[in-house]
């Protein structure tokens, strides 16, 4: 038999060195029980990229479904405009300055504390509120469901080492119950399709903004629009 053939219980192998790396990318409609969990874990870590299915029965969509109904897609920032601070820092430069020439003219005290205040209040006038994704949800994009265009199919693991393609999904059924088979494939080539999945596959806004379109066509139906 082909040493680059894992089939049957071998297939737990796998899973279990992708859990191990240190950098994994993962292509799997189904993650179920202990493995969405850890997986879960993987991506909040930044240590995985994974391409899922939304799909109700798919324990990995659960888990991030939980996390942006309870927390949100977003976070906030503050950041200050890069002009704003290089203005106010020369500011504030100069109100120190005009305050070490005291010895010369006393007026020079009020000036200078006039000109340092009003340097750090423009630092403060430059900082705006930015809304970014929550980091890690960047790393896990979704395919349709099942029987859906665009439903992403393959089965797909690249771990620090190897990488497999094949028919069995991240489940304990994949190893336990079924009879699965997995082929070792080039890193290379792995990664080249990974990149094309994923290119194909949805993020989490694109969800977002699918479902805030699905619901303005119904509140427009709603109102006669």
């Amino acid at each position: 038999m082909c040493s680059n053939l894992i089939i049957g219980k071998e297939v737990k192998k796998i899973f279990d060195e992708v859990l191990d790396s240190r950098q994994a990318l993962i292509i799997s409609p189904w993650i179920d029980g202990e493995y969405a969990k850890f997986v879960f874990k993987m991506i909040k870590e930044n240590r995985a990229r994974v391409i899922t299915s939304m799909d109700d029965n798919n324990d990995l969509y659960k888990l991030v479904m939980e996390y942006v109904q309870s927390n949100g897609i977003y976070v906030t920032r503050y950041a200050t405009n890069e002009k704003y601070r290089a203005v106010g820092i020369m500011l504030i430069l100069l109100g120190i300055i005009f305050m070490a020439l005291t010895k010369i003219n006393g007026l020079f005290v009020l000036i200078g504390l006039f000109v340092l205040i009003f340097g750090t209040a423009f630092i403060g006038f430059g900082r705006a509120q930015i809304k970014e994704v929550v980091p890690w949800l960047l790393n896990i994009r979704f395919s349709p469901s099942q029987g859906s265009d665009g439903f992403i199919h393959i089965k797909l693991y690249i771990t620090d080492r190897n990488a497999y393609l094949g028919s069995a999904n991240m489940t304990y059924s994949a190893w336990a119950k079924n009879f699965e088979a997995m082929v070792k494939i080039p890193k290379e080539d792995a990664i080249m399709l990974f990149d094309k999945a994923w290119s194909m596959a949805r993020s989490i806004e694109d969800l977002q903004r699918q479902v805030k379109g699905q619901v303005e066509e119904l509140m427009k139906v709603k109102n006669g629009d």
